[in-house]
């Protein structure tokens, strides 16, 4: 929640989002421990996280379901690379191709997949040359991941952003 109300200097007018109108849309809102953000900041070193990235992972890492990341912060993709969650790492474009719609304004540079995919790869690299302790799996923003090995994305399932998702009726995304 916290993390929508912050960089508004930064946002259009189209991107601000209500706070009241957000929570009460959400099926639930989640607290973080201080234990769980405490083994969070063991874990992930010297990475400095904002508070609401902070709570997110410390969230996700303590989840046994399937979640994916998405967001262009740079310390919290780097989170994601250095806890073996590269994986788990989407751009906005991916999801939204994925449900299959399409933006009527073209997306800033670091929601779109080929940025994601560069940065990502670049952190990877850094992370593997400082010697850091990651897990490396082969994957790509796309949700696609090589022949063999499953992608995080394959049985997700949401509402697609249709007029009949408006309506009511859900529909799985198309493979």
């Amino acid at each position: 929640m916290a993390e929508t109300q912050t960089g508004f200097q930064l946002r259009r007018k189209e991107e601000v989002v209500d706070a009241a109108e957000l929570r009460v849309s959400l099926a639930a809102v989640h607290s973080v421990s201080a234990r769980a953000r405490a083994e969070l900041a063991l874990r992930r070193g010297d990475i400095a996280l904002d508070e609401g990235e902070d709570a997110l992972w410390a969230h996700a890492l303590g989840r046994n379901d399937a979640w994916l990341l998405c967001g262009p912060d740079m310390a919290s993709l780097r989170c994601g690379v250095r806890l073996g969650h590269r994986e788990r790492l989407a751009s906005l474009e991916a999801l939204l191709t994925r449900v299959g719609h399409r933006p009527s304004t073209a997306l800033r540079p670091a929601y779109t997949i080929k940025w994601h995919d560069r940065v990502v790869g670049q952190i990877h690299v850094e992370e593997l040359s400082t010697g850091a302790p990651i897990v490396s799996r082969a994957f790509r923003s796309d949700g696609c991941s090589p022949p063999g090995q499953a992608s995080m994305m394959e049985g997700w399932r949401v509402g697609a952003i249709t007029k009949s998702a408006r309506r009511g009726a859900r529909q799985a995304p198309k493979s």
